[in-house]
């Protein structure tokens, strides 16, 4: 099984700490790391790759625990491009 792990951090994530990395071909890779950029935003790359399950890893600081939690994107309605 293949998926998208996506990193929501808030505070800003420590600057020592790199926790997105992936490998030169995402088609191929078992996951795909991304920050968290807010579901919209989101939605570009859970439909770029449509067969994976998405992740939501949720952090608050250094040193307090981190939250796991399957993603379910089928809420987010993609924004309304109007023009004037």
């Amino acid at each position: 099984m293949k998926g998208i792990i996506s990193f929501f951090y808030r505070p800003a994530p420590p600057e020592d700490v790199v926790w997105v990395y992936n490998p030169a071909d995402l088609d191929s890779a078992r996951v795909i790391w991304a920050w968290d950029l807010g579901d919209i935003r989101n939605l570009d790359l859970i439909q770029r790759y449509p067969n994976r399950r998405i992740w939501k890893v949720t952090g608050r600081g250094r040193r307090q625990p981190m939250d796991l939690s399957e993603w379910d994107p089928s809420n987010v309605k993609p924004a309304k491009i109007t023009t004037p």
